[in-house]
């Protein structure tokens, strides 16, 4: 199996709160891996206390912007006319 050190990252999985962040050295081919504290896998977001909240924010996100570019293509004739107003 071969693996790219360039894309290559790891994050350290813990349910303790670590007094002081440490950052491990951990090597591929002789070439440091990049520490991370968040990672998408298969278009998830899983962060070190392996909860979805950094998923959910990416998530909302996404949706608010395509809200906002149907709302700009739906404006013209959006809501109620001027006449029942």
């Amino acid at each position: 199996m071969k693996f790219n050190e360039q894309k290559s990252k790891m994050m350290i999985i813990t349910c303790r709160r670590p007094k002081v962040k440490r950052e491990y050295k951990i090597y591929l081919n002789n070439i440091p891996m990049r520490q991370e504290e968040t990672i998408k896998y298969l278009d998830i977001i899983i962060d070190k206390r392996l909860n979805f909240n950094a998923h959910i924010d990416y998530t909302t996100g996404k949706c608010i912007k395509l809200i906002h570019a149907l709302s700009k293509l739906a404006k013209v004739n959006w809501g109620l006319r001027h006449e029942v107003i």
